[in-house]
């Protein structure tokens, strides 16, 4: 049995990171210190993400984004009008306008992305 991708969505804030995963759910927040980031990387490294995305906040995403690139994690910054477009398409469904929310909406991102991907099978765009 093949388990599925896990993904991670992070909203950059500048006193704190709210971090999602999918498909468990999981849900947590940490704050911006260096050391608090590294705990964020280190947590997110065991549970081997197929994506990490993060939404550009003004430079806030600068470093989170490179510590998860230097710890070879894969991790996208998007831009915020994709989201908010995503969002306004899928917010019934997702409910994902609150603050809560915003981290659970960056994970459906890259899982739509993905199945559509899977199904076209390798080799083809």
């Amino acid at each position: 049995m093949v388990d599925a991708p896990v993904f991670a969505g992070i909203d950059v804030a500048k006193d704190e990171v709210v971090i999602a995963l999918l498909p468990t759910g999981e849900q947590w927040t940490s704050p911006t210190t260096p050391a608090a980031l590294e705990e964020v990387v280190a947590r997110l490294a065991g549970q081997a993400p197929a994506l990490i995305v993060l939404e550009a906040t003004g430079g806030l995403e600068t470093a989170p984004g490179a510590l998860l690139s230097e710890a070879d994690l894969p991790v996208v910054v998007v831009n915020p009008r994709q989201v908010r477009d995503f969002a306004c398409s899928r917010v019934r469904e997702l409910g994902c306008f609150s603050t809560r929310g915003r981290p659970r909406l960056r994970c459906r991102i890259p899982v739509r992305h993905y199945r559509s991907d899977s199904l076209r099978g390798p080799g083809v765009r």
